[in-house]
């Protein structure tokens, strides 16, 4: 950049008079790999007025949630009634109005991620990708509410709510509210009132006794991406010819984002249900296959095949342990029952899409499905449905901030990688959020906003980096732009060159 260059920039745009960083403003872009902070835990379970902490340390800026907000997460199931606030998204709370409060730094979130201190908390949320206080209270509370539900040996799983607690929370709005209450409010606000969850299956399965189905693949020496229809059906007609003696039976799972649904075809009849939203592709088919099971019980002793064209619940049941899909054990003691009543069943993985009547049949049932037959719904599924629909809440919350700087460039909540070097991250999260210390040190000083001498505007990332005249030479120079959009500056891949950019024209340093 030539010396006149540099002296516009310095006397318009960066002015070399600025005032030195504060201690805390250089805390706030440190270049430490390693950033530790504290957070004091009061002691669940401790005599009244016995005063204790507990300790949680992490040890990277990024904080992941695999270490010390277990602990968070324990108390949060327990005490996510109390009136609490967040300052940021790794979990940390900053007080709680109830006889005892946690004290984290003032600074955490923003110092793990290196933003400006005038940053939005809801740009935080969403650059760091984690949620709020509020939603991690929910997700945790569900979660494990959904685990009492499913056990029938804990010691809450008939756990009825005295009238005279209901009566008095119906009195005194301001008194917390009970796990239960809260609980069934959340899943109110989800629309998930009508859901149940299937028990846990009692499993008794030896470890030195391999158990599960076998399942027929006439087309494992074939490739789908490679083979065409045509052959999968003449293999079929040739699998039919050596079964002939068994009856077909074609089932078929459905999930579309409001439906989830699944179909059993007979050789007289077609039967299909639908299931309960939350309820998994995986769940479908193999709800399937045990509704056939339970149907073919009805009729007299024959051999009958089963097909099916989900390889992984096919496989799920030929390996069975005590983690697998609960009606997995269902499925294996029902057919156990029927072999015993003289029954020959056999399992067989069929292609779908290819052709095959039967198959074809199924999934059309499976889709136009509309009689219910239960809302039982596998605990992991609704785990899963819960933090779906949390995070859907989340993305619509986030498309209302419309003035939110950081949403013009990452419009959709999702993680994005961080670069290696902790000081680059840190200038490109600030970037990003669109809060400096530069363009927002005002905001702390009480000063008037920085304004551009030359285009008699306040100074924003959007006009330094995008907008500004001063430095079109310059982009020319780097992005082959003199206009180039913040996207393809600080998108989820930075570009290689926005870095020498800031440097050449002076904003690197106070940033």
């Amino acid at each position: 950049m030539n010396s006149h260059l540099l002296d516009l920039v310095t006397s318009t745009v960066f002015p070399t008079t600025a005032r030195p960083a504060t201690s805390a403003e250089v805390t706030e872009g440190a270049t430490r790999e390693e950033r530790k902070w504290m957070i004091k835990l009061p002691t669940l379970c401790k005599p009244k007025g016995v005063q204790r902490s507990a300790v949680s340390f992490a040890d990277h800026p990024r904080i992941s949630r695999q270490r010390p907000p277990v602990k968070i997460d324990h108390i949060e199931q327990h005490h996510g009634g109390r009136h609490t606030t967040a300052v940021g998204p790794t979990g940390c709370l900053t007080e709680i109005k109830h006889n005892s409060s946690f004290c984290p730094p003032k600074a955490d979130t923003k110092s793990c991620s290196g933003a400006f201190r005038t940053s939005p908390v809801e740009s935080l949320y969403v650059e760091c990708h984690e949620p709020s206080l509020e939603h991690r209270r929910q997700m945790l509370t569900l979660h494990y509410f959904s685990k009492i539900l499913t056990n029938p040996n804990h010691p809450y799983f008939n756990y009825k709510q005295s009238r005279f607690l209901q009566r008095l929370q119906d009195a005194r709005p301001s008194v917390v509210p009970s796990f239960f209450t809260r609980a069934a409010g959340f899943l109110h606000d989800l629309n998930l009132d009508t859901a149940q969850l299937l028990p846990n299956p009692v499993i008794l399965l030896t470890p030195w006794i391999p158990h599960g189905l076998k399942f027929l693949n006439p087309f494992e020496n074939y490739d789908k991406t490679n083979t065409a229809s045509d052959i999968y059906l003449q293999l079929f007609t040739h699998h039919r010819e050596l079964y002939h003696h068994f009856i077909p039976v074609f089932t078929d799972g459905s999930k579309t984002t409001t439906q989830t649904s699944f179909a059993c075809v007979f050789i007289n009849s077609t039967l299909s249900f639908q299931l309960h939203p939350s309820c998994s592709i995986f769940t479908a088919e193999i709800r399937a296959i045990l509704h056939s099971l339970s149907e073919i019980s009805n009729y007299p002793a024959d051999n009958y095949i089963i097909y099916s064209d989900s390889l992984s619940v096919l496989q799920a049941l030929s390996s069975l342990h005590r983690h697998s899909h609960p009606l997995a054990f269902s499925i294996l003691d029902l057919h156990d029952r029927l072999v015993c009543k003289g029954f020959s069943i056999l399992l067989c993985w069929v292609p779908s899409h290819v052709g095959i009547s039967g198959n074809e049949i199924a999934d059309t049932a499976a889709k136009n499905a509309s009689a219910v037959l239960d809302n039982s719904t596998p605990l992991k599924d609704f785990k899963h449905y819960i933090n779906l629909a949390l995070h859907s809440r989340w993305e619509n919350h986030w498309n209302s901030q419309s003035m939110n700087k950081l949403r013009s460039i990452k419009p959709v909540v999702e993680s994005w990688p961080t670069l290696n070097n902790r000081k680059e991250d840190t200038i490109v999260t600030r970037l990003r959020v669109g809060h400096t210390r530069y363009t927002h040190h005002h905001l702390l000083m009480g000063e008037q906003a920085p304004m551009c001498t030359q285009c008699n505007c306040i100074m924003s990332v959007l006009h330094i980096l995008s907008e500004c005249p001063n430095f079109n030479s310059l982009r020319l120079r780097y992005f082959h732009s003199s206009s180039i959009s913040l996207i393809d500056l600080l998108g989820k891949t930075p570009h290689v060159h926005l870095l020498p950019f800031l440097k050449s024209i002076g904003f690197y340093p106070l940033i």
